[in-house]
């Protein structure tokens, strides 16, 4: 199979940032035991096996063909459980047999309270303090809570899997359920998500096989092995999906750091707060990436940014920056009432309430509702494009048009600095946004902004039209959703096949006015290169 080639460089920044992280992870962890680290080791040895890039046909239809398939969970990582959503909305449509779904995360003793919460008996609430949410699993909710939901809507049992004891005594008590349920109804499928140590060749699949007859096949899916990654990397492939055989493979959605990103902040903020809410849990704020100073951190980003996009002069302006977060709302309204137009106001009170990440208007301050390095490194782009711009000098009684542009160009540099940290990060492309509106389930504003992008990336000139019919909050949305869609196209077909084309188009968004007929130059720069045929990833 051919290999696809990286588009974005990975260096030894990204390099030094993982093993940063990692170790500040797992010096956490190092008091869990010597048991831990036997199946960290174990996990390690079978990464380093040789694999073969796959893709999403063989990976689903090895799913399709097990009795068993089991995804890994890294607890703190949302990216987890969004892929198994993911697939089972695949196995809704392709299962021929009734589908039922394993979860590590309640206790099998909870089974009772489980089945009356699928049933709707009790609340979604009643069910977290009946199993004792904040003390059983302790990990956020809002990552788990998509999984119990699309079972409810789709009718999917749910079986517990979890237990008291050792990490081996755990193995054994799920591989006995399974066995059970497949005694019960052997003509079923089961989609496992438990913890990655355990879902290792010889843990939990082991087990299951030795002691049940009637489960001869399964499949493994690890996710977002690290030595996968940087094997990967070595060989300059993009594969998001390998294969070590037949009936075991690995996703690789997102780059390691992310994952030990979350960790960290998983134990720093919400392992012991016991005012820590689930029930409430929306915003959250988080310290810190590199070290302590949030303004160091930053500047950092800036200038790795910076020379990732080629810029080669330092504005004087770069370090002049501020930050807000949550727990200086007060401050970003005062600054938002004194520096914006009364409609203006409306729509910043909206994002801000939506827990959106943004530009202060007329300033160069910015407001982040979680300090994430996906986040993080967002804003910095949006940064780079005002120091090198002024575009904060520019944003001074804008008409909505004007307005439109400036969040656009905006979008547009905050999705590429975003893309640099996080290379795996994905948009909706011309594919989805079209499927989205022609779909009459989706919803209503969702379905106008996803046909309005179609429009605009097949007739520019109808920009100007639609902003003026849009409200603030609309194109607001629109602004963004444009923004990345098109940074994934040229960061998919510049950033390494044509360094000199992507400079320049990153010149002519930077020297660019604020209106519509310079933002039709730079749709029309950006789409072409072949977008119609573009789709997001499964995984």
């Amino acid at each position: 199979m051919a290999k696809k080639e990286r588009h974005l460089r990975i260096d030894d920044f990204h390099k030094n940032y993982f093993l940063a992280l990692k170790k500040r992870a797992e010096s956490y962890e190092s008091i869990l035991g010597k048991k831990l680290n036997e199946y960290k080791r174990a996990q390690e040895k079978f990464a380093q096996r040789e694999f073969y890039s796959s893709n999403q046909k063989e990976l689903l239809q090895a799913i399709k063909n097990s009795q068993v398939t089991y995804l890994g969970d890294f607890h703190t990582f949302d990216q987890s459980s969004k892929n198994l959503e993911r697939i089972l909305r695949f196995l809704c449509v392709k299962c021929k047999t009734q589908l039922y779904l394993g979860l590590e995360m309640v206790h099998s003793i909870n089974q009772p309270i489980l089945d009356k919460f699928l049933k709707k008996d009790i609340t979604e609430e009643a069910f977290l303090t009946a199993v004792d949410y904040s003390e059983s699993w302790k990990f956020p909710w809002s990552y788990y809570k998509i999984i119990f939901d699309f079972s409810i809507e789709h009718n999917i049992h749910i079986i517990a899997l979890n237990s008291e004891g050792s990490l081996a005594k755990r193995d054994t008590h799920a591989a006995k359920l399974i066995k059970q349920h497949f005694q019960s109804i052997p003509d079923s499928q089961l989609l496992i998500l438990f913890g990655e140590l355990h879902i290792l060749p010889n843990k939990l699949p082991k087990k299951v096989l030795q002691i049940s007859k009637l489960v001869t096949k399964q499949a493994i899916i690890h996710q977002n092995l690290d030595i996968v990654f940087w094997k990967l990397e070595q060989q300059k492939d993009k594969s998001e999906i390998i294969k070590f055989n037949d009936h075991e493979f690995s996703l690789q959605s997102s780059p390691p750091w992310l994952k030990y990103e979350s960790m960290i902040f998983w134990y720093e903020h919400l392992s012991e707060d016991p005012e820590f809410d689930i029930h409430n849990y929306v915003i959250e704020t988080g310290k810190l990436l590199f070290n302590n100073d949030i303004y160091d951190n930053f500047l950092f980003l800036l200038n790795k940014i910076k020379d990732s996009l080629n810029l080669k002069d330092t504005p004087e302006n770069l370090d002049d920056y501020t930050l807000f977060d949550y727990y200086s709302l007060d401050k970003v309204l005062a600054l938002i009432e004194k520096r914006s137009t009364k409609t203006q106001q409306d729509l910043y009170q909206k994002i801000l309430l939506q827990g959106e990440v943004f530009s202060l208007p007329n300033s160069q301050a910015y407001y982040c509702s979680s300090y994430t390095i996906t986040r993080i490194a967002y804003l910095a782009g949006i940064h780079i494009y005002k120091a090198f711009s002024h575009g904060y000098k520019k944003e001074n009684h804008l008409s909505k048009r004007g307005h439109f542009s400036q969040l656009f160009k905006e979008s547009v540099f905050g999705y590429l600095g975003s893309k640099i940290l996080n290379p795996s990060r994905k948009c909706n492309m011309y594919q989805d946004y079209k499927a989205i509106s022609l779909d009459e389930c989706a919803p209503k504003k969702k379905q106008k902004i996803a046909a309005q992008i179609i429009k605009i990336t097949d007739t520019p000139n109808a920009l100007s039209n639609i902003i003026s019919q849009n409200t603030y909050l609309d194109n607001y949305f629109l602004s963004q959703k444009l923004g990345y869609f098109l940074s994934e196209i040229i960061s998919e077909y510049l950033t390494e096949n044509d360094v000199k084309l992507f400079n320049e188009i990153i010149q002519v968004i930077i020297n660019s006015e604020n209106k519509p007929q310079n933002i039709v130059e730079i749709i029309n720069l950006m789409t072409q290169f072949p977008y119609l045929e573009s789709k997001k990833p499964y995984f």
